[in-house]
């Protein structure tokens, strides 16, 4: 029953059937002008307040103690200038993500655990891909958007039969989630690296970064895994990162919580 579950959605995702979230066009336009060369502080601030409820948010993070511990941010064009253009992207991204998370009476706390890992994954992702010299901004993309097919898939199923279980969804999750996080990467029109860094069942310099953030999150949100279980990781070795490597990244867990706690605000 669950594997027939998943190879539906999947038909539907491929057949273009399946409900895709839209994502606010601020965001997508914001990630552009970010790596866009000839843009400037003033064109991102002007983009992000055209959308007052996305620009509160964005505010909001970027005066928290983790981004800006002094908390004197005043403008958009001040907390572009102080925490960089991709930075706020970043932000701007995440923000938007929490707005149109879905939200489904008895899947709450599944649902937040679930956004829970995908901010820990992308703050993870970016700070391995920083160690191992690798692209941050799509490690941090990549991490945050790896499970996006999550949420799909348990409003897909509950839309189809009310009395189906978190733990059934989880289940059907685990099957498809990926791929069906490919289709929506895709359908946002996602850049071509941030698709290959979501794509964690392959092994690519941005992927297994990926793949170990989200490793790095699980550890964050479980009491029965451990630190130590992170140093044995085969694809730690695809990216020349070592046991004093991890050693380093692993004093980061108080920055990293700190920044969790702020992009979810």
């Amino acid at each position: 029953m669950i594997e027939e579950l998943a190879q539906g959605l999947l038909d539907k995702s491929i057949e273009g059937k399946l409900s895709m979230p839209m994502l606010p066009e601020v965001a997508q336009k914001a990630m552009s002008l970010a790596q866009d060369p000839d843009s400037d502080a003033g064109s991102l601030a002007n983009l992000i307040q055209s959308d007052q409820s996305l620009a509160a948010h964005v505010m909001r993070i970027a005066n928290s103690a983790a981004y800006s511990p002094n908390g004197n941010i005043i403008s958009l064009q001040q907390a572009i200038s102080r925490l960089g253009m991709n930075m706020i992207a970043e932000i701007t991204l995440t923000a938007a993500l929490s707005a149109v998370r879905f939200k489904i009476k008895g899947f709450e706390k599944t649902l937040d655990l679930i956004w829970q890992h995908a901010v820990l994954s992308g703050l993870w992702s970016k700070e391995i891909a920083r160690k191992a010299r690798k692209n941050v901004e799509a490690a941090y993309i990549g991490g945050l958007l790896h499970s996006i097919g999550k949420p799909v898939i348990i409003q897909a199923l509950v839309n189809d039969d009310p009395s189906v279980t978190p733990e059934q969804c989880l289940k059907v999750c685990e099957l498809c989630f990926l791929q069906i996080g490919v289709h929506i990467a895709n359908f946002w029109k996602m850049p071509e690296q941030v698709i290959k860094a979501i794509q964690i069942q392959d092994s690519n310099e941005l992927s297994d970064a990926v793949y170990i953030g989200s490793l790095f999150a699980g550890v964050n949100l479980s009491e029965e895994l451990d630190w130590e279980s992170l140093k044995g990781q085969e694809r730690l070795a695809s990216l020349n990162l070592y046991e004093e490597d991890v050693e380093a990244l692993i004093q980061m867990q108080d920055k990293i919580q700190s920044a969790k706690m702020a992009m979810m605000l």
